[in-house]
Protein backbone atom coordinates (compact mmCIF):
# COMPACT_ATOMS: atom_id res chain seq x y z
CA UNK A 1 0.00 0.00 0.00
CA UNK A 2 1.24 3.64 -1.00
CA UNK A 3 2.38 5.04 2.47
CA UNK A 4 1.67 8.79 1.06
CA UNK A 5 -2.18 7.27 0.07
CA UNK A 6 -1.80 5.85 3.43
CA UNK A 7 -0.67 9.08 5.56
CA UNK A 8 -3.24 10.77 3.61
CA UNK A 9 -6.17 8.94 3.98
CA UNK A 10 -5.19 8.85 8.15
CA UNK A 11 -5.24 12.49 8.18
CA UNK A 12 -8.56 13.20 6.25
CA UNK A 13 -10.27 11.02 8.81
CA UNK A 14 -8.41 12.74 11.41
CA UNK A 15 -9.58 16.15 10.18
CA UNK A 16 -12.72 14.89 8.99
CA UNK A 17 -13.79 13.75 13.10
CA UNK A 18 -12.41 16.70 14.14
CA UNK A 19 -15.32 18.53 12.44
CA UNK A 20 -17.52 15.97 13.83
CA UNK A 21 -18.50 14.12 10.34
CA UNK A 22 -19.75 11.30 9.34
CA UNK A 23 -17.97 9.82 6.34
CA UNK A 24 -21.94 9.96 4.38
CA UNK A 25 -22.04 14.01 5.59
CA UNK A 26 -18.31 14.82 3.92
CA UNK A 27 -19.09 12.48 0.76
CA UNK A 28 -22.67 14.61 0.84
CA UNK A 29 -20.67 18.01 0.97
CA UNK A 30 -18.58 16.51 -1.76
CA UNK A 31 -20.93 15.33 -4.07
CA UNK A 32 -19.34 11.91 -3.96
CA UNK A 33 -20.26 8.60 -2.38
CA UNK A 34 -19.06 7.31 1.72
CA UNK A 35 -17.54 4.74 -0.36
CA UNK A 36 -14.97 7.19 -2.03
CA UNK A 37 -14.81 8.42 1.26
CA UNK A 38 -14.04 5.08 3.02
CA UNK A 39 -11.44 4.30 0.22
CA UNK A 40 -9.11 7.35 0.91
CA UNK A 41 -9.30 6.94 4.44
CA UNK A 42 -8.28 3.10 4.26
CA UNK A 43 -5.04 4.26 1.85
CA UNK A 44 -6.36 2.50 -0.92
CA UNK A 45 -6.54 6.29 -3.32
CA UNK A 46 -6.51 9.58 -3.34
CA UNK A 47 -9.41 11.88 -4.61
CA UNK A 48 -9.28 12.85 -7.86
CA UNK A 49 -7.53 16.50 -8.48
CA UNK A 50 -10.88 17.98 -9.42
CA UNK A 51 -12.03 17.02 -6.06
CA UNK A 52 -8.81 17.51 -4.18
CA UNK A 53 -9.44 21.37 -3.96
CA UNK A 54 -12.61 21.15 -2.67
CA UNK A 55 -11.65 18.31 0.06
CA UNK A 56 -8.74 20.80 1.11
CA UNK A 57 -11.23 23.45 1.56
CA UNK A 58 -14.10 21.87 3.48
CA UNK A 59 -11.50 20.70 6.14
CA UNK A 60 -9.26 23.63 6.14
CA UNK A 61 -6.37 22.80 5.17
CA UNK A 62 -3.87 23.28 1.90
CA UNK A 63 -3.67 20.78 -0.50
CA UNK A 64 0.05 20.40 0.41
CA UNK A 65 -0.75 18.96 3.45
CA UNK A 66 -3.75 17.21 2.36
CA UNK A 67 -0.71 15.18 0.61
CA UNK A 68 1.36 15.04 2.72
CA UNK A 69 -0.55 13.63 5.21
CA UNK A 70 0.90 16.20 7.84
CA UNK A 71 -0.29 15.94 11.09
CA UNK A 72 -1.18 11.57 10.59
CA UNK A 73 1.51 10.76 12.54
CA UNK A 74 2.62 13.54 15.03
CA UNK A 75 -1.52 13.25 16.00
CA UNK A 76 -4.36 15.93 15.69
CA UNK A 77 -6.24 16.70 18.41
CA UNK A 78 -9.65 16.02 17.51
CA UNK A 79 -12.60 12.67 17.87
CA UNK A 80 -10.25 10.68 15.80
CA UNK A 81 -7.36 10.68 17.73
CA UNK A 82 -8.81 10.95 21.82
CA UNK A 83 -9.52 7.49 21.78
CA UNK A 84 -8.53 5.36 19.22
CA UNK A 85 -11.20 2.37 20.14
CA UNK A 86 -14.24 5.04 19.49
CA UNK A 87 -12.52 5.03 15.47
CA UNK A 88 -14.94 3.97 12.83
CA UNK A 89 -13.71 0.14 11.75
CA UNK A 90 -11.99 0.29 8.12
CA UNK A 91 -13.38 -2.20 6.09
CA UNK A 92 -10.88 -5.23 4.95
CA UNK A 93 -8.05 -4.36 2.90
CA UNK A 94 -8.44 -5.80 -1.10
CA UNK A 95 -9.55 -3.88 -4.59
CA UNK A 96 -12.14 -1.15 -4.17
CA UNK A 97 -15.39 -1.94 -3.93
CA UNK A 98 -18.16 -0.96 -6.59
CA UNK A 99 -20.84 1.16 -5.99
CA UNK A 100 -24.15 -1.00 -5.97
CA UNK A 101 -25.84 -0.85 -8.99
CA UNK A 102 -29.10 1.49 -8.61
CA UNK A 103 -32.05 -0.38 -9.80
CA UNK A 104 -33.65 2.24 -11.78
CA UNK A 105 -35.08 0.02 -14.67
CA UNK A 106 -38.46 -0.70 -12.54
CA UNK A 107 -39.00 3.20 -11.89
CA UNK A 108 -38.80 3.33 -15.66
CA UNK A 109 -41.42 1.36 -16.35
CA UNK A 110 -43.51 2.76 -13.85
CA UNK A 111 -42.91 6.29 -15.57
CA UNK A 112 -43.88 5.78 -18.36
CA UNK A 113 -46.70 3.86 -18.05
CA UNK A 114 -47.88 6.29 -16.31
CA UNK A 115 -47.25 9.32 -18.65
CA UNK A 116 -48.73 6.71 -21.82
CA UNK A 117 -52.23 6.63 -19.22
CA UNK A 118 -52.00 10.07 -18.60
CA UNK A 119 -51.59 11.32 -22.41
CA UNK A 120 -54.17 8.54 -23.38
CA UNK A 121 -56.25 10.40 -20.75
CA UNK A 122 -55.33 13.62 -21.80
CA UNK A 123 -56.20 12.81 -25.94
CA UNK A 124 -59.36 11.70 -25.04
CA UNK A 125 -60.23 14.71 -23.05
CA UNK A 126 -59.15 16.71 -26.17
CA UNK A 127 -61.07 14.66 -28.53
CA UNK A 128 -64.42 15.04 -25.73
CA UNK A 129 -63.84 18.67 -25.75
CA UNK A 130 -63.52 19.19 -29.30
CA UNK A 131 -65.25 16.61 -31.93
CA UNK A 132 -67.38 14.39 -29.02
CA UNK A 133 -68.84 18.00 -27.92
CA UNK A 134 -70.16 18.79 -31.30
CA UNK A 135 -71.54 15.37 -31.69
CA UNK A 136 -73.39 15.50 -28.71
CA UNK A 137 -71.40 13.28 -26.26
CA UNK A 138 -71.71 14.09 -22.89
CA UNK A 139 -70.45 12.43 -19.94
CA UNK A 140 -73.20 10.45 -18.26
CA UNK A 141 -71.88 11.84 -14.51
CA UNK A 142 -71.48 15.19 -15.32
CA UNK A 143 -68.47 15.24 -12.37
CA UNK A 144 -66.89 12.79 -14.12
CA UNK A 145 -65.46 15.68 -16.57
CA UNK A 146 -63.60 17.25 -13.61
CA UNK A 147 -62.60 13.88 -11.93
CA UNK A 148 -61.22 13.24 -15.29
CA UNK A 149 -58.82 16.50 -15.61
CA UNK A 150 -57.72 15.87 -12.05
CA UNK A 151 -56.83 12.06 -13.32
CA UNK A 152 -55.06 13.26 -16.08
CA UNK A 153 -52.91 15.60 -14.63
CA UNK A 154 -51.97 13.60 -11.57
CA UNK A 155 -50.89 10.87 -14.06
CA UNK A 156 -48.90 12.91 -16.47
CA UNK A 157 -47.47 14.61 -12.79
CA UNK A 158 -46.02 11.32 -11.70
CA UNK A 159 -44.95 10.26 -14.76
CA UNK A 160 -42.64 12.82 -15.34
CA UNK A 161 -41.95 12.54 -11.85
CA UNK A 162 -40.78 9.13 -11.92
CA UNK A 163 -39.25 9.30 -14.96
CA UNK A 164 -36.95 12.80 -14.50
CA UNK A 165 -36.24 11.32 -11.14
CA UNK A 166 -35.51 7.91 -10.84
CA UNK A 167 -32.28 9.39 -9.30
CA UNK A 168 -32.92 13.21 -8.39
CA UNK A 169 -31.51 15.67 -5.62
CA UNK A 170 -33.82 17.20 -3.42
CA UNK A 171 -33.11 20.62 -5.15
CA UNK A 172 -34.09 18.91 -8.87
CA UNK A 173 -37.40 17.05 -7.10
CA UNK A 174 -38.60 20.25 -5.45
CA UNK A 175 -37.89 21.48 -8.72
CA UNK A 176 -40.04 19.56 -10.54
CA UNK A 177 -42.59 19.32 -8.09
CA UNK A 178 -43.36 22.96 -8.33
CA UNK A 179 -43.29 22.39 -12.21
CA UNK A 180 -45.99 19.63 -12.31
CA UNK A 181 -48.28 21.62 -9.50
CA UNK A 182 -47.94 24.91 -11.39
CA UNK A 183 -49.31 22.47 -14.70
CA UNK A 184 -51.49 20.89 -13.25
CA UNK A 185 -53.24 23.96 -11.62
CA UNK A 186 -53.30 25.79 -15.38
CA UNK A 187 -54.80 22.30 -16.53
CA UNK A 188 -57.86 22.58 -14.24
CA UNK A 189 -58.11 26.54 -13.75
CA UNK A 190 -58.69 26.22 -18.08
CA UNK A 191 -60.57 23.25 -18.15
CA UNK A 192 -62.93 23.28 -14.71
CA UNK A 193 -64.55 26.89 -15.81
CA UNK A 194 -64.97 26.24 -19.73
CA UNK A 195 -66.43 22.89 -19.77
CA UNK A 196 -69.36 21.47 -17.31
CA UNK A 197 -68.70 22.82 -14.25
CA UNK A 198 -72.05 24.12 -13.74
CA UNK A 199 -73.72 20.84 -14.59
CA UNK A 200 -75.83 18.43 -13.03
CA UNK A 201 -76.78 14.65 -13.33
CA UNK A 202 -79.97 13.04 -12.23
CA UNK A 203 -80.34 9.47 -12.87
CA UNK A 204 -83.07 7.29 -11.87
CA UNK A 205 -83.18 3.61 -12.66
CA UNK A 206 -86.86 1.88 -13.08
CA UNK A 207 -88.88 -0.39 -10.65
CA UNK A 208 -87.48 -3.32 -12.61
CA UNK A 209 -84.34 -1.81 -13.34
CA UNK A 210 -84.10 -2.48 -17.26
CA UNK A 211 -84.18 1.47 -17.98
CA UNK A 212 -82.65 4.88 -16.53
CA UNK A 213 -83.47 8.17 -16.47
CA UNK A 214 -80.55 10.30 -17.04
CA UNK A 215 -81.19 13.72 -16.66
CA UNK A 216 -78.56 16.58 -16.90
CA UNK A 217 -79.27 20.36 -15.43
CA UNK A 218 -77.35 23.26 -16.13
CA UNK A 219 -77.32 25.09 -12.63
CA UNK A 220 -75.94 28.33 -15.18
CA UNK A 221 -79.11 28.30 -16.90
CA UNK A 222 -81.43 26.37 -15.83
CA UNK A 223 -82.23 24.19 -18.79
CA UNK A 224 -82.66 20.39 -18.94
CA UNK A 225 -81.80 17.60 -21.33
CA UNK A 226 -82.39 14.30 -21.50
CA UNK A 227 -79.59 12.14 -22.12
CA UNK A 228 -79.66 8.41 -23.91
CA UNK A 229 -76.94 5.93 -23.27
CA UNK A 230 -73.61 6.30 -25.47
CA UNK A 231 -70.05 5.18 -25.09
CA UNK A 232 -68.59 3.65 -22.36
CA UNK A 233 -69.18 6.64 -19.97
CA UNK A 234 -70.32 9.19 -22.35
CA UNK A 235 -74.09 9.69 -23.34
CA UNK A 236 -75.86 11.47 -26.03
CA UNK A 237 -78.72 14.48 -25.75
CA UNK A 238 -81.90 12.95 -26.60
CA UNK A 239 -84.14 15.98 -25.91
CA UNK A 240 -84.27 19.22 -23.93
CA UNK A 241 -86.78 20.39 -21.92
CA UNK A 242 -89.02 23.28 -23.33
CA UNK A 243 -89.22 25.70 -19.88
CA UNK A 244 -86.30 26.24 -17.41
CA UNK A 245 -86.16 24.35 -14.06
CA UNK A 246 -86.38 26.30 -10.61
CA UNK A 247 -83.64 25.46 -9.07
CA UNK A 248 -83.12 21.93 -10.28
CA UNK A 249 -85.95 20.64 -8.52
CA UNK A 250 -87.80 17.77 -9.61
CA UNK A 251 -90.04 15.01 -9.00
CA UNK A 252 -89.27 11.73 -10.58
CA UNK A 253 -92.46 9.12 -10.86
CA UNK A 254 -92.20 5.95 -12.84
CA UNK A 255 -95.63 5.20 -14.01
CA UNK A 256 -94.92 2.18 -15.48
CA UNK A 257 -91.55 0.14 -15.98
CA UNK A 258 -90.87 2.38 -19.32
CA UNK A 259 -92.68 5.28 -18.83
CA UNK A 260 -91.25 8.22 -16.21
CA UNK A 261 -92.60 11.56 -15.69
CA UNK A 262 -90.83 14.30 -14.75
CA UNK A 263 -92.56 17.23 -13.09
CA UNK A 264 -90.99 20.83 -12.42
CA UNK A 265 -91.76 24.43 -11.67
CA UNK A 266 -90.03 27.12 -14.42
CA UNK A 267 -89.42 30.48 -13.75
CA UNK A 268 -89.99 31.35 -17.45
CA UNK A 269 -94.05 31.39 -16.55
CA UNK A 270 -94.52 30.52 -13.02
CA UNK A 271 -96.21 27.51 -13.89
CA UNK A 272 -95.76 23.45 -13.41
CA UNK A 273 -94.62 21.48 -16.42
CA UNK A 274 -94.07 17.87 -16.70
CA UNK A 275 -92.12 15.85 -19.34
CA UNK A 276 -92.27 12.05 -20.04
CA UNK A 277 -90.03 10.22 -20.82
CA UNK A 278 -90.97 7.31 -22.72
CA UNK A 279 -88.18 3.62 -23.37
CA UNK A 280 -90.15 1.43 -25.39
CA UNK A 281 -93.40 0.92 -27.46
CA UNK A 282 -97.15 -1.09 -26.89
CA UNK A 283 -96.62 -4.34 -29.91
CA UNK A 284 -96.54 -3.45 -33.57
CA UNK A 285 -95.03 -0.07 -33.12
CA UNK A 286 -95.44 0.64 -36.92
CA UNK A 287 -99.44 0.18 -36.52
CA UNK A 288 -99.91 3.52 -34.56
CA UNK A 289 -98.21 6.72 -33.98
CA UNK A 290 -99.13 7.81 -30.98
CA UNK A 291 -100.79 6.89 -27.52
CA UNK A 292 -104.15 8.87 -29.25
CA UNK A 293 -105.53 5.85 -30.82
CA UNK A 294 -104.94 2.96 -28.02
CA UNK A 295 -106.79 5.59 -25.71
CA UNK A 296 -109.39 6.24 -27.93
CA UNK A 297 -110.45 2.88 -29.39
CA UNK A 298 -111.47 1.23 -26.32
CA UNK A 299 -113.51 2.01 -22.97
CA UNK A 300 -111.73 2.83 -19.45
CA UNK A 301 -112.84 2.71 -15.96
CA UNK A 302 -111.82 2.19 -12.67
CA UNK A 303 -113.57 2.65 -9.12
CA UNK A 304 -111.56 4.96 -6.01
CA UNK A 305 -112.84 5.74 -2.93
CA UNK A 306 -116.62 4.06 -3.77
CA UNK A 307 -117.08 5.93 -7.12
CA UNK A 308 -116.58 5.12 -10.29
CA UNK A 309 -114.21 6.79 -12.69
CA UNK A 310 -114.30 6.38 -16.33
CA UNK A 311 -111.59 7.67 -19.35
CA UNK A 312 -113.76 8.62 -22.42
CA UNK A 313 -113.13 10.42 -25.65
CA UNK A 314 -115.25 12.26 -27.91
CA UNK A 315 -114.55 14.71 -30.99
CA UNK A 316 -114.32 17.03 -28.58
CA UNK A 317 -111.24 15.11 -26.91
CA UNK A 318 -110.50 13.06 -24.02
CA UNK A 319 -112.74 12.92 -21.10
CA UNK A 320 -112.27 12.27 -17.30
CA UNK A 321 -115.61 11.33 -15.73
CA UNK A 322 -115.80 11.45 -12.02
CA UNK A 323 -119.15 10.18 -10.76
CA UNK A 324 -121.31 12.75 -12.40
CA UNK A 325 -118.69 15.66 -13.44
CA UNK A 326 -116.87 15.45 -16.18
CA UNK A 327 -113.85 17.31 -17.43
CA UNK A 328 -112.95 17.33 -21.32
CA UNK A 329 -109.49 18.02 -22.01
CA UNK A 330 -109.16 19.28 -26.38
CA UNK A 331 -107.31 17.86 -28.73
CA UNK A 332 -105.30 20.24 -28.98
CA UNK A 333 -104.68 20.17 -25.09
CA UNK A 334 -103.41 16.43 -25.28
CA UNK A 335 -99.37 16.51 -25.82
CA UNK A 336 -98.29 12.94 -26.45
CA UNK A 337 -94.86 11.80 -25.76
CA UNK A 338 -93.75 8.89 -26.92
CA UNK A 339 -96.38 5.95 -27.86
CA UNK A 340 -97.08 5.35 -24.66
CA UNK A 341 -97.99 8.26 -23.08
CA UNK A 342 -99.70 11.55 -23.16
CA UNK A 343 -100.67 14.29 -20.99
CA UNK A 344 -103.59 16.31 -20.69
CA UNK A 345 -103.52 20.21 -20.09
CA UNK A 346 -105.82 22.99 -19.33
CA UNK A 347 -104.63 26.40 -20.73
CA UNK A 348 -101.61 25.39 -21.14
CA UNK A 349 -100.92 24.09 -17.84
CA UNK A 350 -100.39 19.85 -16.96
CA UNK A 351 -103.23 18.20 -15.58
CA UNK A 352 -103.35 14.54 -15.83
CA UNK A 353 -100.83 11.78 -17.34
CA UNK A 354 -102.55 8.89 -19.01
CA UNK A 355 -99.58 6.32 -19.80
CA UNK A 356 -100.23 3.55 -21.33
CA UNK A 357 -99.38 -0.03 -19.42
CA UNK A 358 -97.20 -3.03 -20.77
CA UNK A 359 -100.36 -5.44 -21.61
CA UNK A 360 -101.58 -2.85 -24.17
CA UNK A 361 -100.61 -4.77 -27.04
CA UNK A 362 -101.58 -3.09 -30.29
CA UNK A 363 -101.25 -5.36 -33.32
CA UNK A 364 -101.75 -4.38 -37.64
CA UNK A 365 -102.90 -0.88 -35.77
CA UNK A 366 -105.32 -3.36 -33.58
CA UNK A 367 -105.69 -2.87 -29.53
CA UNK A 368 -106.77 -6.09 -28.15
CA UNK A 369 -109.35 -5.69 -25.20
CA UNK A 370 -108.84 -6.75 -21.44
CA UNK A 371 -105.52 -4.10 -21.42
CA UNK A 372 -105.07 -1.38 -18.55
CA UNK A 373 -103.73 2.60 -18.87
CA UNK A 374 -102.53 4.42 -15.42
CA UNK A 375 -103.67 7.89 -14.48
CA UNK A 376 -101.80 10.14 -12.30
CA UNK A 377 -102.45 13.64 -11.37
CA UNK A 378 -100.03 16.03 -11.87
CA UNK A 379 -98.40 17.83 -9.28
CA UNK A 380 -94.99 18.81 -7.37
CA UNK A 381 -97.03 16.89 -4.10
CA UNK A 382 -96.64 12.82 -4.04
CA UNK A 383 -99.41 11.34 -6.31
CA UNK A 384 -100.84 7.54 -6.16
CA UNK A 385 -101.02 6.24 -10.06
CA UNK A 386 -104.35 4.71 -10.83
CA UNK A 387 -104.69 2.02 -13.22
CA UNK A 388 -108.39 2.01 -15.15
CA UNK A 389 -109.07 -1.33 -16.94
CA UNK A 390 -110.46 -1.44 -20.24
CA UNK A 391 -114.58 -2.01 -20.79
CA UNK A 392 -113.60 -4.03 -24.14
CA UNK A 393 -113.80 -7.81 -23.05
CA UNK A 394 -110.18 -9.53 -24.03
Amino acid sequence: MDTNAKNTGQYIADLRKGKDLTQQQLADLLGVTNKAVSKWENGQGLPDIGILLQLADTLGVSTDELLQGRGADSGIQGAGTQDAGMQEPAPPAGPPAAEPRRHTAPKRIVGILLSVFGSLGLITQILYFTAGRRLGLVYEIACFEQIANVIVALLLAAGILVLLGARPSRKTAQSLLIVSAAAIFVYLAAAIPLFGAHAVSIIRYSPDHQNKLVLRYDTGTGKTALLKQGILWFAQCRDIFPFTASEGDFKIQWLVDDVCAVTYMSDDDGSIHQYVATYGARGDQAGYTSPYSVVASLGWRTELSGAVWSIETSQDGIGIRQGTETTIYSWQDCVPFGTTAVVLCKDGVPEWTIALNEDCFVEYGYVRGGCSITLCRVSMEKTAAFVFQSTNPA
